[in-house]
């Protein structure tokens, strides 16, 4: 009888070794094999031109998303709950009106009141649209912008910051988003001053001004922003201090930027070499040797 027992149980167990071998095993081979399930895809486009007209996303070629991620809010119990996603890139296109199930708003221009940042030193101006153009092809200059989606990729908002583009975008444990990159601007849209290095030691950074095209060149741009995009502060950094030889002149880029104890670090370039900056929650460069630069190329993403 307990020959008999062991052959049954011997018989019941190889009878699930094919099972799983006839069933699980495929389907285990097929899931490695097939491709994600896609939930949404959204594509962004300015949907007019310069002058008004309609076109196609293949006539756009002017706006890109350089970074993406996610994005989180307090779930009232001391964790997080996820509620969509950030996206920061650049755009020649204005702000645009979304609504919550819009699609392909983000960087519609209006063709009335064109507006762009002069070539240097930059300032906000208008300047008149009926001005010809040659070939309508001027655009202005490139826009950092970040665009907020929720969980099904509807766009919540999507908004214009400074000249220029952003390369890298995050959110830190107080659920605000960061933003890195580059501008040659001195002062936001609204006029409010750009602060240039700001510190523990100098709070409130530099003013720059200029007189002329060649008295200026680009700096690393940090915007921070809370949930619903709107400013906490904005500040532009490079290596010199204020009122060193060529301060103003020799140009810097930002390229990542990641938390780093109480703050952030990030990096960029700085006239071919590498520039790495620490600060704190203000914006504000703050530590020992918190402004470090590499005899090397710009950096690409932050150790």
């Amino acid at each position: 009888m307990k020959r008999k027992a062991l052959t049954y149980i011997t018989q019941f167990n190889f009878l699930h070794l094919i099972i799983a071998v006839v069933f699980l095993v495929p389907l285990d081979i097929i899931a490695q094999g097939s491709a994600p399930e896609v939930d949404w895809r959204r594509q962004d486009w300015g949907m007019v031109d310069w002058v008004g007209n309609p076109r196609s996303q293949e006539n756009s070629g002017d706006e890109w998303w350089n970074a993406h991620t996610k994005l989180y809010e307090s779930d009232g119990m001391g964790g997080k709950r996820h509620i969509g996603y950030i996206a920061a890139g650049y755009s020649s296109w204005k702000d645009a009106v979304v609504t919550l199930q819009s699609q392909n708003n983000c960087f519609e221009f209006p063709p009335s009141n064109p507006s762009s940042y002069d070539d240097k030193c930059a300032d906000f101006e208008i300047y008149d649209p009926t001005t010809p153009f040659a070939n309508n092809s001027i655009k202005g200059r490139f826009w950092q912008i970040m665009a907020r989606y929720d969980l099904y990729g509807n766009m919540i908002w999507c908004k214009r910051y400074n000249e220029n583009q952003f390369f890298k975008v995050i959110q830190d444990e107080d659920f605000n988003i960061l933003a890195i990159g580059t501008t040659i601007s001195v002062k936001r849209l609204d006029g409010t001053i750009i602060p240039y290095n700001p510190s523990t030691t100098n709070p409130t950074g530099t003013t720059i001004s200029c007189n002329n095209p060649n008295d200026y060149s680009s700096k690393i741009n940090v915007v921070k922003v809370n949930l619903d995009g709107d400013y906490i502060w904005t500040n532009i950094y490079s290596f010199p201090d204020a009122n060193t030889t060529n301060w103003k002149l020799n140009a810097a880029g930002g390229t990542s930027i990641t938390r780093y104890g109480s703050g952030y670090k990030f990096v960029g370039g700085y006239e071919g070499d590498a520039l790495m900056i620490q600060i704190n929650k203000q914006g504000e460069i703050d530590g020992t040797n918190a402004k470090q630069l590499y005899n090397t190329s710009m950096v690409g993403e932050t150790a």
